[in-house]
């Protein structure tokens, strides 16, 4: 629902819609720096924290990998 702001004149939105909007927003993209950053330090100099990053990375990839494949036997009825 849209308001007039009587001093400023501009258009207000329902307040509860755009609160619901920053916490969904700020909620992913926590998960995306924390990403982003792990394929960052993938490429470090230092060889421990290259070793330390690749690992997480690709125990990520196999969750991501093993989830799918579950969720997808779920979805035509078959079992893993």
């Amino acid at each position: 629902m849209e308001a007039l702001d009587q001093q400023s004149g501009m258009k207000r939105i329902a307040s509860s819609s755009s609160v619901a909007g920053m916490v969904l927003s700020n909620y992913g993209s926590i998960y995306s720096n924390v990403w982003k950053a792990l394929q960052l330090l993938s490429a470090d100099p230092s060889p421990l924290v290259t070793d330390v990053a690749r690992k997480l990375v690709t125990r990520v990839k196999q969750k991501v990998r093993c989830c799918a494949v579950h969720l997808r036997a779920f979805d035509t009825g078959e079992h893993v």
